[in-house]
């Protein structure tokens, strides 16, 4: 039997970075076409064409799910509003412009503002997202006696995520971040966010961070070691943070927390030796306070919670990394002559411990080296390397060239996954995970690190990808930064944001991503209601979905990374 219905040709479908382009940045698009058609780009005021080319297709890439091609119109400079046409569909309207990312990176810094603990956030600083004082009252030590036990004073730092717990790793590996993007490229920092300290004569990216390195601290103990986390027992119900009450509790110190805090202390005192001298030495006795602690005691000491523990854990079967890590940046730290005064009478003794436990981890190709994150900080060992001034003399031209060779294995298998995906972005499968947005940024930061060693384009190419997707080019047209986009982050699993009653979301929050691993009963649900299977379309903007819509503040600080060096 014949019929005279036609079938009505889909809509083609757009995915970009919903923020625009720079004008001497790359600028690509993806569409929903299978195959190689004409496309043009039209001024959004007039239609006027400005720029055609043809579209470059793609076979299905099974981590988006669906064919697709790609517009390519980097070659075009010139600011203004545009839409891209193919056949009769238009896109939305989008900006190439000079200031495209200025926005973003001041808010991606500002969010630590809003996880301040235990201050108030007045209106001044905060606008409507206001709140009391949280977290104020002293810490008890895990497993002592409420009645004999000294408490203790531990109050500041940043709340870790969606939750009011404080954790140490976490917290150390995000001032990293925040301190090696300041000395890579200072010039990006020359901007404020108001907050208190604006105007002080410090960096504002510096001035927050110090924010969490006083909270950080008052968690050592006298002997060198770290509590690993403080928070309640349990995670709080969604509430205002000055509404949780419940007893706070310090959780027993763990090598990971104590390597950390060595090496993010004495990354720190190197930085801020230039603004405040004595906090600087302050951070540097700390720094070395642990790291005897270390060399005393080679043994892995774990955490784990305890059974009457319910709040995040941060474990790791291993503090290799770490150690290699809180290594370099002693020995970095040492070259640069700031602290001869605070060095013990058996330094060189030290210092020769220390070189033979650091080359030792950096000649073990089972000491992971391959992120910027918590879980593994191999990574920031490279950067500390790498990116120190007369580094062949400090280091050692074999852990040198041995550095330079990780970092550089990291960053083109970021270009193989690449070169791998329909959408241009470097993830696996096995990416999209919980926190898939980190993995991301991780793959971004190693672009970025490569491009300043080696200036080889491919490598900036990548960290555009990065921030690319993390801003809407993906196959939800969803920018996963709060407040940075027309469909953006707006209901994250976040517990101020969802108490306040304030239906306007903070800028510059950074929520977890798809996940097509474990997921929370809510987020399966949602998902499999949805009919959502490929990887890259396993979210939802839901704040009961944990799994997926989480924000912490390592996601933001890796973000902020790449997003300040493409400003």
């Amino acid at each position: 039997m014949q019929t005279t219905s036609k079938q009505s040709k889909q809509t083609t479908r757009f995915f970009f970075n919903l923020l625009g382009f720079l004008p001497q940045g790359p600028k690509t698009i993806i569409t929903s076409e299978d195959h190689s058609v004409p496309f043009s780009l039209v001024d959004a005021q007039t239609g006027g064409v400005c720029y055609t080319g043809m579209l470059t297709a793609s076979p299905v890439d099974l981590n988006a799910g669906i064919a697709s091609s790609k517009a390519d119109f980097t070659n075009y400079t010139v600011p203004g509003t545009y839409r891209l046409k193919v056949g009769k569909d238009l896109s939305p309207v989008f900006s190439i412009a000079e200031h495209s990312y200025d926005a973003l990176t001041g808010d991606l810094l500002k969010m630590f503002y809003f996880q301040r603990c235990g201050c108030a956030l007045t209106e001044k600083y905060a606008g409507v997202f206001t709140h009391a004082a949280c977290h104020t009252s002293r810490a008890l030590p895990y497993g002592e006696d409420p009645a004999t036990a000294k408490t203790r004073d531990v109050h500041g730092g940043w709340h870790d995520a969606g939750d009011y717990g404080r954790y140490v790793t976490p917290g150390a590996i995000t001032v990293s971040h925040m301190l090696y993007a300041y000395e890579l490229f200072p010039n990006k920092f020359d901007f404020t966010v108001n907050i208190p300290e604006t105007g002080n004569g410090t960096p504002d990216v510096l001035n927050e961070a110090r924010y969490e390195l006083d909270w950080l601290l008052r968690m050592q103990l006298s002997d060198g070691r770290v509590y690993h986390k403080v928070t309640t027992a349990n995670h709080a119900p969604i509430i205002m943070p000055e509404e949780d009450d419940s007893p706070l509790i310090l959780y027993p110190s763990s090598s990971m927390a104590v390597a950390m805090f060595a090496a993010v202390t004495l990354q720190a005192a190197r930085i801020y030796h230039a603004f405040d001298e004595p906090y600087a030495r302050k951070l540097f006795k700390a720094g070395l306070k642990s790291l005897h602690f270390l060399l005393k005691h080679p043994e892995f000491i774990p955490f784990r919670n305890p059974k009457d523990c319910r709040t995040g854990e941060y474990g790791h079967p291993t503090d290799r990394d770490q150690r290699l890590w809180a290594g370099a940046e002693y020995l970095r730290a040492l070259a640069t002559g700031f602290f001869t005064a605070e060095l013990p009478k058996d330094a060189d003794r030290m210092e020769e411990q220390v070189r033979a436990r650091f080359f030792g981890n950096m000649c073990d190709f089972t000491v992971k080296k391959d992120s910027f994150g918590w879980h593994q900080a191999g990574g920031m060992a490279l950067l500390s390397v790498l990116f120190c001034p007369d580094s062949e003399t400090v280091f050692g031209h074999v852990c040198f060239d041995m550095a330079k060779r990780y970092l550089m294995h990291n960053a083109d298998a970021a270009l193989n996954l690449r070169e791998a995906s329909s959408f241009d972005v470097p993830m696996s499968r096995e990416d999209y995970t919980w926190g898939s947005n980190l993995s991301l940024m991780n793959h971004g930061m190693f672009a970025v690190a490569a491009h300043l060693l080696t200036g080889e384009e491919e490598y900036r190419l990548c960290a555009f990808d990065c921030l690319d997707y993390l801003l809407g080019r993906n196959t939800l047209n969803f920018s996963y930064v709060s407040g940075h986009g027309a469909n953006s982050l707006k209901d994250p699993h976040n517990r101020p944001t969802v108490a306040d009653d304030i239906e306007e979301m903070i800028p510059g929050f950074v929520a977890g991503g798809a996940n097509c691993t474990f997921r929370d009963p809510t987020a399966k649900s949602l998902l499999e209601q949805q009919g959502r299977i490929a990887p890259m379309d396993c979210y939802v903007d839901d704040s009961r979905c944990y799994s997926l819509n989480e924000i912490a503040i390592y996601w933001n600080s890796a973000a902020l990374f790449v997003a300040a060096y493409l400003m």
